[in-house]
């Protein structure tokens, strides 16, 4: 019962470890999918700022809003700012296309310069208290990366950089940073927050969905395996080997294997050493199988080996190893015994159906065990 205990451990440890494979792979792909959507917002981001920009421009200039040069103007709120705009988005598309920075370093890259254009809006327009908000976009832009630092890192640059841009005033001289303009300030900060919070709350569902998600997989991998696998021996049973069938194109080969004398070993050594032999057995046939060979327990003491697409002498020198390392992995007083396998290996007829196809290989078996 133990040992059955330790294989069924076993063999649940090896399925999380696919499941956690597979889920970590497609993780990345995500990610990386992501990545390239977030580059390409970023850039429709810069377009459209640019743009509005520059209609903002024109407008301001016709309705002599503002009383500065027109030229001045136009290089100082137009011309530095999409310069500064297509620079960021040259770098983060030049570094995500060439760098061999991991996936998560460049979720980095692209969210941090994400944050930079919407602080730069921030910078270069601080007299619209309305542009602070890009900030939001940001943040809720991290999210989908499910990484909670990351959301924390860019929140904090952005609320300590709106902090310093609407103290400061650097570019634009004429933001009036009174009481008003304060409050307004701290509005958005309490809405980049807000969004920070709910952004942390989605990436803690998110995070709890996929867990529950990669459970369920797990219990449906591990019902799959317990219902196609032999729990003694590790190698598929006979609803194993019908997948198996259904699942494999090419040309097949049976090999029917029936261990010698086995009842033998039950009835004076007991079924706990008859059970060790054919767990020995599994293992080496487990260790045989390839994309164009299966092992199978048909039942009892008989073992079948599916052979795909595999030239017959390579047929014939696995069956043999099989039966050596076997015959190796026996107590002495068990192989002096005259234990051991015979094997018969059905024709590598095509038109033969499944059933006809073990038929004769079950045949062949008894032949060889005859003689």
């Amino acid at each position: 019962m133990k040992k059955t205990n330790s294989s069924d451990s076993l063999r649940a440890s090896r399925a999380a470890g696919r499941l956690n494979k597979i889920y970590g792979e497609e993780t990345r792909d995500l990610e990386a999918e992501w990545r390239r959507k977030h580059l390409r917002t970023l850039f429709v981001l810069s377009f459209i700022i640019i743009a509005a920009e520059i209609i903002m421009s024109i407008f301001i200039r016709s309705g002599g809003i503002a009383h500065i040069d027109p030229e001045k103007y136009f290089v100082k709120y137009v011309i530095v700012p999409g310069c500064s705009y297509i620079f960021i988005d040259v770098i983060a598309a030049l570094i995500l296309k060439k760098s061999h920075l991991s996936g998560k370093q460049l979720n980095y890259v692209i969210s941090l310069a994400f944050a930079y254009i919407c602080l730069l809006v921030s910078f270069f327009h601080g007299y619209f208290v309305a542009v602070y908000a890009c900030g939001v976009v940001a943040i809720a832009m991290t999210t989908i990366y499910n990484d909670k630092t990351m959301t924390g890192i860019v929140t904090l640059l952005i609320i300590v950089a709106d902090l310093v841009i609407s103290l400061t005033s650097i570019w634009d001289p004429l933001v009036n940073n009174g009481l008003t303009y304060m409050l307004d300030i701290s509005l958005v900060i309490i809405i980049e927050l807000s969004t920070y919070l709910i952004g942390i709350m989605i990436i803690q569902w998110e995070d709890k969905r996929r867990r529950a998600f990669m459970i369920r997989q797990f219990e449906v991998e591990r019902l799959r395996h317990t219902a196609t696998f032999d729990q003694l021996t590790g190698i598929r049973n006979r609803l194993g080997l019908r997948q198996h069938i259904d699942n494999q194109d090419g040309r097949r080969v049976y090999a029917m294997m029936d261990i010698d004398h086995f009842k033998m070993v039950n009835d004076q050594w007991g079924h706990d050493v008859g059970d060790r032999i054919l767990e020995n057995l599994g293992k080496i046939m487990l260790e045989k199988e390839n994309t164009k060979i299966g092992a199978f327990r048909y039942g009892g003491d008989e073992f079948l080996m599916i052979f795909t697409d595999c030239a017959a002498d390579d047929i014939g020198r696995v069956c043999r190893l099989v039966r050596e390392d076997f015959v190796e992995s026996l107590p002495d007083e068990i192989r002096a015994a005259d234990v051991d396998i015979s094997y018969g290996i059905s024709p590598a007829d095509q038109k033969l159906s499944p059933s006809q196809a073990i038929k004769l290989a079950d045949e062949a078996l008894y032949r060889a065990k005859k003689s």
